[in-house]
């Protein structure tokens, strides 16, 4: 916990008492919590010392054999060449996040929900392991890619939602915002042993790719919708986590208020109840690179209040690069798919998982 500490300085000073918090500035137009908001339901029972494994992984045109479904040439290009092709990718990918036992995954690059529950069978025929799928149908009609979450049976069935059905006030000046096409959230209330309350929001999402300022302009859109939809949660003394493929265009160290994930984690504003915090910042240089390009384009933001020493608190973030590379080396073209390698040397994808660990403190 001394890491996290000195790393985190700053996050644990921001995350102040309601007192201090009532005293600053008021959320932007649009930023209100509701009456749910600020009495989350029971929900998951936790006791003291309980570990939550919260993640998101990239796992590169995860489709299936199906080419029926597909409406562009590039979707049916990358879909699986047959069955049995398919069914092996599947299982491979089940073996790697069995190994890393989330709570918790955030999906990206998946073709439908479908793919999702192929991948929880094989977790529960395989490796004894149930999980439920948290999707939404998404609006990427190029790629035909969305993003998903498999999480923990024990949470029960959730209600999952997009920002348009979140409450967050107009979104219609494009020059300011731009709802990402690829994002699915939801909102969980966990109950500690002496019944204490805390509503955890996560979203996964999978941003505007490409360099060049056009694409960055479109991030910094996006991020102002995510942002806008974590400080309402934050507003309503909720935790946040957002998580997904971002396609960060600058690394961690050089993040500035101008970019999308300077957006994200509240930088552009002055007031500090949208502030969010990077657990890049817990990593070592090398474990930041999340893509074969050594790009750091996966990331995983949380609240503040996620930062402190009660109820749910952060531990630790890995990279599961170990996890993706098969085979004698690292595939080194971005451009491939699995199924251009031979079985025993096709790496599971293009990206590495990144991995959020937590502990139930009283």
């Amino acid at each position: 916990m001394s890491t996290r500490k000195s790393l985190f300085g700053l996050a644990l000073a921001a995350s102040m008492s309601a007192a201090v918090a009532a005293s600053l500035p008021t959320p932007r137009a649009g930023v209100t919590a509701t009456a749910a908001a600020a009495q989350p339901p029971a929900g998951v029972q936790l006791a003291n010392g309980d570990e939550v494994t919260i993640g998101t992984w990239n796992i590169k045109f995860f489709y299936d054999d199906e080419t029926s479904d597909n409406a562009t040439q590039l979707a049916k290009k990358m879909s699986a060449p047959s069955k049995e092709k398919y069914q092996e990718r599947v299982k491979l990918t089940a073996a790697a996040v069995a190994k890393i036992k989330p709570t918790v995954l955030g999906l990206t690059e998946i073709e439908n929900k479908k793919v999702v529950e192929d991948l929880a069978a094989a977790l529960k025929t395989n490796h004894q392991l149930e999980y439920l799928v948290g999707f939404v149908q998404g609006k990427d009609t190029a790629t035909e890619q969305d993003v998903a979450f498999l999480y923990d049976k024990r949470f029960g069935e959730q209600t999952f939602l997009r920002a348009e059905d979140a409450g967050l006030g107009d979104l219609s000046n494009g020059n300011l915002y731009k709802v990402p096409s690829k994002h699915v959230g939801v909102r969980i209330a966990h109950v500690g042993p002496n019944g204490q309350q805390q509503a955890l929001t996560m979203i996964v999402c999978h941003l505007k790719a490409g360099g060049g300022t056009g694409n960055e302009a479109q991030r910094v859109r996006q991020s102002r919708v995510l942002n806008r939809w974590a400080a309402k949660c934050l507003a309503a003394g909720e935790a946040v986590i957002v998580l997904g493929d971002v396609n960060a265009g600058r690394r961690f160290d050089q993040t500035s208020a101008s970019d999308g994930m300077g957006v994200l984690r509240g930088m552009e504003t002055t007031t500090l109840v949208d502030d969010l915090f990077d657990l890049n910042d817990d990593l070592a240089v090398a474990d930041r690179r999340t893509h074969i390009t050594g790009k750091e384009l996966d990331r995983i933001v949380v609240s503040p209040n996620l930062l402190d020493d009660v109820g749910l608190a952060y531990q630790s973030t890995a990279n599961f690069r170990h996890l993706v590379v098969r085979g004698q080396s690292a595939d080194d073209d971005a451009n491939k798919t699995f199924y251009d390698y031979a079985l025993d040397e096709a790496d599971l994808s293009d990206h590495y998982p990144l991995v959020a660990k937590f502990k139930y403190l009283p």
